[in-house]
């Protein structure tokens, strides 16, 4: 059996050649075999994929090897098939959505945040459901309100210039975001309504 085949049959609950090995090395192990220090790994200059480096999911995937652990990776051509279906259907529902004639449409977006995601992710899976979406909607005179939380900077200037978006939010401050609002409502406040994060100071507010 391949790795895949040995973990799918595991899944389904019946019996494979033999039990599949895949326990969780998590960031010690990799940076262990590498023989570089932690900090190397992750501050590598190099675009993130979601909450590591490329230059630490190289090293887990070297010690996967190494360890001849059970596995397998989705290759790129399958997910574009998922992205494909997925986007056929998202947008039935928006129009059956827009339909009913409601004030404004959702757009969730959470797993878009540079905080987990990339800049270049984002433009191949996120970007082009947003776009047509948001067109949707604007053609229906349906308010379009997209949510991205964490790091979203690059991202709120990217659907400011090349969507159809009306709302944008939480535009988080640091340290949970990257987003200075003073400079997004000065570059981007004349295309979107700027939906701001108001982060308190820490503390009781009890008697506030």
């Amino acid at each position: 059996m391949t790795s895949k085949e040995r973990m799918m049959t595991a899944f389904h609950r019946q019996i494979p050649d033999h039990v599949p090995v895949c326990p969780d090395i998590s960031v010690m192990v990799p940076s262990k075999l590498t023989g570089k220090p932690f900090y190397e790994l992750f501050l590598d200059g190099r675009e993130h994929n979601g909450w590591t480096s490329a230059t630490y999911s190289e090293a887990y995937v070297e010690a996967v090897k190494y360890f001849g652990m059970d596995g397998w990776y989705i290759e790129e051509k399958f997910m574009d098939e998922v992205q494909e279906f997925w986007m056929e259907w998202a947008l039935a529902y928006l129009r059956a959505n827009v339909a009913a004639k409601p004030d404004e449409i959702m757009l969730g977006g959470s797993s878009a945040s540079l905080s987990v995601s990339s800049p270049n992710l984002f433009r191949k899976y996120e970007l082009p459901f947003i776009k047509q979406a948001s067109k949707i909607c604007k053609e229906a005179g349906v308010i379009s309100h997209l949510h991205i939380c964490g790091r979203s900077w690059k991202l709120v200037q990217i659907v400011a210039e090349e969507t159809d978006v009306d709302v944008m939010e939480p535009m988080e401050e640091p340290p949970g975001g990257d987003v200075d609002l003073a400079e997004a409502k000065r570059r981007v406040g004349n295309k979107l309504c700027i939906k701001g994060r108001w982060r308190r100071p820490m503390g009781d507010i009890s008697d506030q």
